[in-house]
This record gives C-alpha cells, sequence and structure tokens, in this order.
C-alpha cells in the first residue's frame, strides 16, 4: 500500500475513473455524485443539499460534486472508508494533482500554443499541462467542508483531514473592509498563488480584432461585451426586451447576486445591433413547444461562446417573443421599437444621441468614420 502511495504521489499511477456526477432527480440537490455502480453517495449528497439549501448556486453544488468525486477516487484506490481518512490521504491528493497531467489540457488541435507556453502575439499564457494551483486549492475547500458539515453532525473523523489556518481564520475573522489586508501564512498543502495583473489590448489589436468580424451581428456581440464588462454568460442569457435602447443599457442577470442589473454599453454597439435585427428580420417562436422544451432551447451552448447561429422559425408561425441575446436573429427595428416601447428612430436622430456618436468619433471606434448621417 505505501508503494501505492508513493506512485500516486508521483504521478506514475493514475487514479481510477470510476464515478460520475449527474443532475439530481429534484432541485435539492441539483447534483449527486455515483459510484462505479451508479449508487449515490449518501454523505456528498447531503452535503451538496446543505449547499444547495445555503443558497449556493448549482454551478456551485456542481463543482464541490466533481472535487469530492476525485477525493473518493483516491479513497478507494487506497482502500480508505471516508470516515477513517487522515491527512496522508490528503497528502496523496495533492500530491497526485502536482504530478498528474490534466485530461482537460489535451491539444485537440494541431498547431496550437503549447501547454505552459507563451502566445507571442496575444500575451496570454497557455494553462500548464498539469492542474492549477487555484484548482488544487479549491479541491481542498472543498473536502475540508464536506469533513467540517459531517463533523458538525457527529459523522466522520474526529481532526479534518485537510488542514486549515489559524492565522487566516484569526485575521480574517474581525476585518474592516476599510483596513489593509492582513498577510498571513498559509496552511500546510495550500498552494501559493501569484498575483498576476489583468492584460490590455492595445489599439492596435482591437483595430485588428474588429476588422475581422465579418457582419453586424458579430460586431454588435463583440462591442456589447466589450463595452458592457458583462460575463459572457450574462450576456448571453440577456433577451431582446431586455435592451433599452433609450438608455443605451442592457439588462442581465448577475452571477453573484442573480439580480437583473442594467450595464451600460457603447452606442456603437446599438447600432450595429440596430443594423442586424434591421436587415434580417424577427425570429418566430413556436408556443406550442412544452416549456421544458423551450427553455433547452433558448439555453445558451458552449457553442454560442464563439459563433451565434441563425434560427429558422418554423413556417406559418405568426407570434414573435424574443430571444436569447446569444442567439439574436431576424428582427426587423420597428419591431423592436415596438417591443422596446420607446421610439428608436426619434433617439437615434436626438441632439443628445448625436453627442454621443460625436464622443465616439473622436474616440476613434471601428466604424463610426463611415456614418452617414443624413439617413
Amino acid at each position: 500500500m505505501e508503494e501505492l502511495r508513493e506512485r500516486l504521489m508521483n504521478g506514475r499511477t493514475d487514479l481510477p475513473r470510476v464515478g460520475s456526477v449527474e443532475p439530481g432527480r429534484g432541485t435539492l440537490p441539483p447534483y449527486v455524485v455515483v459510484d462505479e455502480s451508479g449508487a449515490e453517495l449518501e454523505p456528498v449528497t447531503r452535503y451538496l443539499r446543505d449547499l444547495a439549501l445555503s443558497d449556493m448556486s448549482p454551478l456551485t453544488c456542481r463543482g464541490y460534486g466533481f472535487d469530492l468525486l476525485r477525493w473518493f477516487r483516491v479513497l478507494w484506490a487506497l482502500d480508505v472508508v471516508w470516515e477513517q481518512s487522515t491527512q496522508s490521504e490528503a497528502d496523496v491528493m495533492v500530491g497526485w494533482m502536482r504530478t498528474a497531467v490534466n485530461p482537460q489540457r489535451e491539444r485537440r488541435r494541431s498547431g496550437g500554443t503549447p501547454a505552459g507556453m507563451l502566445n507571442l502575439r496575444t500575451g496570454k499564457p497557455a494553462l500548464a499541462a498539469g492542474y492549477a494551483p487555484r484548482t488544487i486549492n479549491h479541491a481542498l475547500s472543498a473536502v475540508h467542508g464536506f469533513y467540517s458539515f459531517h463533523g458538525h453532525l457527529g459523522r466522520g473523523p474526529v481532526v479534518n483531514p485537510v488542514p486549515s489556518s489559524r492565522q487566516r481564520r484569526r485575521a480574517l475573522g474581525h476585518r474592516s473592509p476599510v483596513e489593509a489586508r492582513a498577510v498571513f501564512r498559509r496552511a500546510r498543502l495550500r498552494q501559493r498563488v501569484a498575483d498576476v495583473a489583468p492584460r490590455a489590448l492595445t489599439d492596435a489589436r482591437w483595430d485588428e480584432l474588429f476588422a475581422v468580424m465579418t457582419c453586424d451581428r458579430d460586431r454588435a456581440v463583440l462591442l456589447c461585451y466589450v463595452s458592457s464588462g458583462a460575463r459572457a454568460n450574462e450576456l448571453l442569457g440577456a433577451q431582446l426586451g431586455d435592451v433599452d435602447w433609450g438608455g443605451l443599457k442592457i439588462y442581465v442577470v448577475s452571477k453573484g447576486t442573480r439580480l437583473r442589473q442594467a450595464l451600460p454599453a457603447s452606442p456603437e454597439a446599438f447600432l450595429y445591433l440596430a443594423r442586424y435585427l434591421d436587415a434580417d428580420g424577427m425570429p418566430a417562436v413556436d408556443d406550442r413547444r412544452p416549456p421544458e422544451a423551450r427553455a433547452a432551447a433558448e439555453r445558451p451552448t458552449r457553442g454560442s461562446r464563439f459563433a451565434v447561429n441563425r434560427i429558422d422559425p418554423k413556417p406559418g408561425v405568426a407570434k414573435v417573443a424574443p430571444r436569447p441575446f446569444g442567439e439574436l436573429s431576424r428582427a426587423p427595428l420597428s419591431r423592436i421599437v415596438d417591443i422596446a416601447g420607446t421610439g428608436l428612430g426619434s433617439q437615434l436622430d436626438s441632439p443628445r444621441q448625436k453627442r454621443r456618436w460625436a464622443y465616439v468619433e473622436c474616440c476613434g471606434i471601428p466604424g463610426s468614420a463611415s456614418r452617414n448621417w443624413s439617413n
């Protein structure tokens, strides 16, 4: 058994790829962890249910589920029951994550940036072949919370397998937001995470990126994404009814608060959005579909992050309804004005709006120089 621990810690042996994270049969919890036979892991289900009851998002429960699945794979490989785990098993998990190859880092396309290298054109570093320090720390937090939850109920080992930092708890226990950030030692097994400054896109790179966009749809999505500062899932979840044409704002559901908030966007973004919708028209929606099928069709997919697919309405369907922002389709400008409840034409021709366009021209936003104000 000691030899197996040594091989796992050095990455010479892979963990058994058994078990999976599956959607729950109800809403609490939204996800469950099952073993090789397909049976739910009852301790994990109770913990994930507690996270859901504590107003954690379903994706948080899903992420914790994958971390706990990895932990149980370590226990299964070492033939240790979860109630008798110690810090020795936590050492094996951290050692394996530091040395093993992350299957998510496998390059499926030839010619891409190798893992761990720097893209000299954009300055973006490619992720290393293994697990990132933040991923290891996240896994330790999930396992620590799992055993803290069951320790409160009188279950599991007496000592938490994942050690914690007393200095960190004291420093953050009564910290005021106006005070400087306290310095404390990392807990054992915690990885060092470097503070990386955000990267900037030069004006030349921005002009080059904007020139690659071949249609008004792509230009509108890019400008809304950059100028509003919204997350990708927030912007792709917005509806056409969430666009405030007069106020030049987009209402999105925030990831943190899950409240609908208004984000200002550039006037250029609304111009290209109006041009695209005016040229392609409004999509028709078949409301005879059940709500589950309609919600599944409107849910943004991974492909929506790279390209916005057109939706071909079924013939003979007359009712019009807003579509997700990630699936923008054909809509005449007059119909959008009716839905938004504002006179977009008068807003575009108003003196205030023209002053905004003049500001855009002075800033040198691509495409602004060719605008024809006589139309």
